[in-house]
């Protein structure tokens, strides 16, 4: 379960829920009252405008998201069945730790199942429309091995790339030149494999290279410089079925966010009516007041 997209469902789930809400009950004619403190008046339109500055324009993006996802699935014929839909919420269920604790989730966040059911409905499909344009190949399932000097500065890496280029091992010249603690490591400097998202910009280094090459140049590191030299490439055949799982969802939620921000920006989206416009200003000065008491 990729708790990216879950999050990211959950939140525009409890926005929109409102949202719709009042969409569907309609303006009343009036302006009713909806609670009262010490006599004091809370009216329709105070809660109107209060939502609207609170939460409306991010649920105003989730509908825009929500439409984007729309005409894309139905112009590639893109569908989620209620057996996708039912595995997802299984999924979560067991993530959570079983139907009652997901009823209580609900509960507490405000939600039914009804819309959070609709909510998974737009991410399974957002991450079908992302995949379909992207599949998932081996490649994206490779994982790197990699044994890395860390020094404070450049000469100090440069000198280590001349020894290697002497043929001498990178095992043995870690504990004497790495800076960092992994060179006084049982493996000096050998890191754990891992993919392309978990450490992106070594990987970018070291995936360049073939087993048992290094880095021709010291790499300029956040806090140092870099020697790095692969080791091993590990298929994404050698995963094991739960670390396989696991970084598909990973892999599908990056890619997920990236299609729909590229869909987004793609999409010829206008805000006719600004939603200040609709705040008016006695709100406005209710949110000045609460501002200047410091809430």
């Amino acid at each position: 379960m990729h708790l990216r997209s879950y999050v990211y469902g959950l939140a525009t789930a409890a926005l929109l829920s409102g949202a719709l809400a009042f969409a569907q009950a309609g303006r009343p004619a009036s302006d009713p009252v909806m609670a009262t403190v010490n006599g004091t008046p809370i009216t329709y339109q105070q809660l109107i405008a209060r939502l609207l500055q609170s939460s409306g324009q991010s649920a105003l993006d989730a509908m825009v998201n929500r439409a984007v996802i729309d005409q894309a699935a139905q112009q590639q014929g893109v569908t989620v069945t209620p057996a996708d839909l039912q595995a997802r919420l299984d999924q979560i269920q067991k993530m959570l730790g079983g139907a009652e604790v997901y009823r209580k989730f609900l509960a507490a966040n405000g939600l039914t199942d009804a819309q959070q059911r609709e909510q998974l409905r737009y991410v399974l499909l957002n991450e079908k429309l992302a995949l379909k344009a992207t599949p998932i190949s081996d490649r994206d399932l490779e994982r790197l091995q990699v044994r890395i000097i860390a020094t404070n500065d450049v000469e100090r890496a440069k000198t280590v790339i001349r020894l290697l280029r002497q043929r001498q091992d990178m095992a043995v010249l870690a504990p004497q030149y790495s800076e960092h603690p992994n060179g006084k490591a049982a493996e000096p400097g050998l890191l754990d494999p891992f993919t392309r998202f978990q450490m992106p910009q070594l990987w970018s280094y070291a995936s360049k290279l073939q087993p048992d090459e290094f880095t021709p140049e010291p790499v300029k590191a956040a806090d140092g410089y870099l020697v790095v030299k692969l080791e091993k490439r590990f298929p994404g055949s050698t995963l094991k079925p739960a670390e396989r799982a696991q970084l598909i969802s990973l892999i599908t939620a990056e890619r997920a966010a990236r299609w729909l921000d590229n869909a987004r920006k793609a999409a010829q989206v206008s805000y006719p009516t600004p939603l200040k416009s609709l705040l008016g200003t006695s709100a406005a000065r209710d949110d000045d007041a609460r501002a200047a008491a410091g809430r």
